[in-house]
């Protein structure tokens, strides 16, 4: 009975593959409907009581946490405006909408001075583009196994818009005009264009768009579209009642193109785009923008319409983006008309006011405690050097349980058992039942089990497996402590039981966005020999459009064991 139910759950964690892909939308109607506004309540700011403030506020929205070091106002407007781009997106797609039991993703707003950089991140399960220099990515991204994480700088941008290839342009247009005379004044004639300003904003829209596609409306979706959503809903305008105006065409847009040049539609359909370099890599959010509309709001002939529709679902199916670019036949033919596009007026969408509007969310002002472990939080995900120290400058000699149990996941995430197990114990000492603080015990048992040999690993890992399953009944919604359980099973080179693979299955529900999850999953149906269930599960890892470490362990694991990942 038990396998029966199991393979049941299983196979409903293998819906993000083709078969179920084909049955999500695969561009948002125009208009989204609802009714007229209803007034919210206050803004509720929630102060701290005979303690000292910190540096940070987190607001907590229906489905997001937003912290910040800015104004108490800023974060209000911000996370009301995410939040009604997320039901407007709930509209367009029809789903993600009222009460979920997905883990709310964590945004970190960092002051305009602090770069993605000074915390050692970097998108390793996320990318964007990859766009020109003057358009590279300000996000951080990164699904985690126990929650999504976003960062993004409270720093405005600025464009370069007076290029060489801009004043070229003008050049032949002041030849054209006033004769071969004139290309000595050139320099004289040809308008100067300011700096185009982008504000921070739109980076942060943007991917919040690709965000809520990847875990609400999960496919293979080819990279240059899901730029292209993230740029159809970056230039949205919220109006006062909380209606939404989406794929505005971005500002100076035509600019942008003078200054930068055209999209290479050809390369960008085939995938070419991805390995370009110099002149012919010319993607950026604006290319993206045009050619995502070009498809998704333009009035594309019934041909038009049906190649681009084989296109995606051959792409959701596993197929080379060149081989699927064949659907479209001659690309220079394709390359034209989109250039065509480029010169015209664009219409936008309207998303009525949702009813009733979204309310301001409750604001904490954080304690100085917690406002250090904002910044560690985020370099739990950090890359390279110095993240670990980071975390452990944030936690050394602090007896706060919070930060405890982010140096104990610090500490076993990079492997050290007996860092891990101390920071643990000292949760435990005062919280017995901390389910938390269990799952890393239990994990730092199973480092030290593995490590040994005979019967000290076998009882080692029955009693990490003990605390494990203890965390497991003190928080059945916690993914660390499931995760925790079945890493037990697959370190020490055994199949994890029917039971490990059902919580896992509900992690999965929980992060459907986090790619570690799905290939324990994938993992595991192997050491049971379940190949094809493992492959139906790993589909999105192998054939989705971002190169993760998980993507490359899948790869390597499925090809090392004969089989391949495949959809439905």
């Amino acid at each position: 009975m038990i396998r029966a139910r199991c393979r049941a759950v299983l196979l409903a964690c293998t819906m993000t593959t083709p078969a179920a892909a084909q049955q999500a939308t695969t561009a948002p109607p125009p208009v989204a409907q609802a009714g007229n506004k209803a007034p919210g309540p206050d803004i509720v700011v929630q102060g701290l009581k005979d303690r000292k403030r910190g540096t940070w506020r987190r607001a907590d929205g229906a489905h997001i946490i937003v912290y910040s070091k800015g104004s108490a106002d800023e974060l209000v407007r911000v996370t009301r405006n995410i939040e009604r781009l997320h039901q407007l997106l709930t509209r367009l797609y029809r789903r993600g909408g009222g009460a979920d039991d997905m883990v709310r993703p964590q945004i970190t707003l960092l002051d305009p001075d602090t770069d993605l950089s000074s915390l050692g991140l970097q998108n390793a399960r996320w990318q964007q583009g990859p766009f020109m220099a003057p358009f590279a990515g300000t996000v951080y991204y990164d699904p985690r196994e126990d929650g999504e994480v976003m960062a993004v700088s409270r720093r405005d941008t600025s464009i370069k818009l007076n290029t060489v290839r801009a004043f070229n342009e003008d050049c032949d247009d002041v030849v054209q005009y006033a004769g071969t005379d004139a290309v000595g004044l050139c320099s004289k004639m040809a308008p100067h264009r300011n700096p185009l300003g982008v504000a921070w904003e739109r980076s942060l829209y943007a991917a919040y768009a690709e965000r809520f596609i990847l875990t609400y409306a999960p496919a293979s979706d080819p990279r240059w579209y899901l730029d292209g959503i993230g740029a159809l809903f970056s230039s949205i305008a919220i109006r006062p009642d909380g209606a939404i105006d989406y794929a505005r065409v971005p500002d100076q847009f035509q600019q942008v193109l003078t200054a930068y040049g055209p999209a290479d539609v050809a390369g960008v359909l085939t995938g070419r785009y991805l390995t370009d370099t110099g002149d012919a890599a010319r993607w950026s959010p604006y290319h993206a923008w045009l050619v995502s509309h070009f498809f998704l709001y333009s009035a594309l002939s019934s041909q038009r319409s049906d190649q681009f529709r084989r296109y995606m679902a051959a792409v959701r199916q596993g197929k080379p983006l060149a081989e699927a670019a064949t659907v479209f036949g001659d690309l220079a033919a394709l390359q034209r008309e989109i250039g065509r596009y480029a010169r015209r007026d664009f219409a936008y969408a309207h998303g009525q006011a949702p009813q009733p509007d979204v309310p301001p969310p409750a604001v904490t002002q954080l304690s100085p405690t917690d406002s250090a472990l904002v910044e560690a939080r985020l370099a739990l995900g950090g890359r390279g050097d110095g993240w670990l120290d980071t975390i452990r400058a944030a936690t050394t000699g602090v007896d706060d349980p919070d930060a405890l149990r982010v140096a104990a996941t610090a500490e076993c995430g990079s492997g050290h058992a007996d860092a891990c197990l101390a920071a643990a114990d000292r949760v435990l000492a005062s919280r017995p039942d901390d389910a938390a603080a269990l799952a890393s015990k239990g994990r730092a048992l199973t480092l030290k089990a593995i490590a040994t040999a005979g019967a000290d690993r076998t009882t080692g890992l029955a009693a990490a497996r003990q605390l494990l399953a203890r965390a497991i009944t003190l928080d059945r919604d916690a993914p660390a402590p499931r995760l925790a359980y079945v890493r037990s099973f697959l370190d020490a080179g055994q199949a994890p039981p029917d039971d490990a693979l059902l919580g896992l299955a509900q992690v999965i529900r929980r992060v459907p966005a986090a790619p570690a999850p799905r290939l324990l999953l994938a993992e595991s149906l192997l050491k049971q020999g379940k190949a094809d269930l493992a492959g139906r599960v790993a589909f999105s890892l192998t054939h989705g459009p971002f190169d993760s470490p998980e993507r490359r362990t899948a790869t390597t694991l499925f090809a090392s064991t004969g089989t391949a990942a495949r959809g439905s």
